[in-house]
């Protein structure tokens, strides 16, 4: 029996690769031996189509800048945690007891901000510029630290970072429906297959369904893995780089 591929667990690129990896299981044990050369074939037409569609929305010009930004905001993120661990350790007590205070309020949004999804983190980081700027208690520690330009840029870089992304959602309106459908279809196409492929193996058991069964579980179980705590309705089309996926096995 071949393993469910639960649609929802995997961002676009991720279920592309994990469907064309799976067709060249396929492929490589011969799909007419097996049975199922046609369902093949419209399961490889299926994933170019989705394929085509999908890069047509990840080639906006706006990507691009959007992946800077992101790691201009990241890197501010990081070297803010980096300068208050330091002063955390100095020896002078007014600022060390700053970088304490300053510790507290990161700590509430814990240190794996910059790897939320784009507009989780977005709303993070500006739910802190304001926990730093909410009072002159906190304003005065942040300046004690030489923080207050490193905050600034955060703050910018994340505004920033919003307003592009906001420009992209526009520029794609209407873009992301076409990819859910071409999605919906090759997990259709690839359903089908896997029924035939099942249905056959267990009509015709032999050794080479056995051998392509057990390689299509095994390439699926890599990529549970690989998306292993990861929710299974969270995974956005296209709203963050996703992962490298597993190689074929």
């Amino acid at each position: 029996m071949i393993q469910t591929i639960n649609i929802k667990r995997y961002r676009v690129a991720e279920y592309i690769q994990l469907l064309t990896n799976a067709a060249k299981i396929i492929e490589s044990n011969d799909p007419g031996s097996l049975k199922i050369l046609t369902q093949q074939t419209t399961l490889i037409e299926a994933v170019e189509n989705l394929d085509k569609e999908y890069k047509k929305q990840t080639s906006s010009s706006i990507t691009a800048t959007l992946v800077e930004l992101d790691t201009r905001r990241d890197n501010a993120f990081t070297g803010i945690l980096r300068v208050i661990a330091g002063y955390e350790l100095h020896y002078d007590a007014d600022k060390r007891n700053a970088a304490q205070r300053i510790s507290l309020i990161f700590n509430k949004y814990g240190s794996d901000v910059t790897r939320l999804r784009y507009q989780q983190e977005t709303g993070e980081i500006r739910s802190l510029v304001g926990d730093l700027q909410a009072n002159a208690a906190i304003v005065s520690d942040v300046a004690t630290l030489g923080l207050t330009d490193w905050v600034a840029e955060l703050a910018e870089a994340n505004q920033a970072f919003d307003a592009a992304y906001v420009a992209r959602s526009q520029e794609m309106a209407g873009d992301s429906s076409q990819v859910i459908a071409l999605r919906a279809t090759a997990q259709e196409k690839w359903e089908a297959l896997s029924a035939h492929l099942t249905a056959h193996a267990t009509l015709t058991p032999s050794e080479l369904y056995t051998k392509t069964i057990a390689e299509l579980n095994s390439l699926i179980d890599d990529y549970k893995n690989a998306t292993a705590g990861r929710k299974a309705d969270d995974a956005p089309d296209g709203s963050t780089l996703p992962p490298t996926p597993p190689p074929i096995t």
